[in-house]
């Protein structure tokens, strides 16, 4: 569960960096 957490928040965050 963590794992997934992790990688969601990654996402986000690389998300609003290319924004």
């Amino acid at each position: 569960m963590l794992a997934i957490e992790n990688r969601q928040r990654i996402g986000t965050q690389q998300q609003k960096k290319v924004m």
